[in-house]
């Protein structure tokens, strides 16, 4: 397979605006729920859930995830 050289306009994304319902981001209503982390969730639940001193709870993932 050829590397090819790419020029800025191969990296611009054309988006037509006009197929959203709202006018600015201000508008939208948001969910505050984390998507796609049940797991992660169910395990800081029971972490914070522990009612004894001396443990901790690490938390690490993928940089950028939240």
């Amino acid at each position: 397979m050829a590397i090819k050289e790419l020029k800025p306009n191969d990296l611009k994304k054309v988006f037509d605006f006009r197929q959203f319902k709202f006018r600015t981001t201000k508008n939208i209503k948001t969910d505050h729920a984390i998507i796609g982390q049940e797991r992660a969730m169910r395990a800081m639940e029971f972490g914070v859930g522990i009612k004894s001193h001396g443990f901790n709870i690490f938390s690490c993932g993928v940089p950028g995830t939240g």
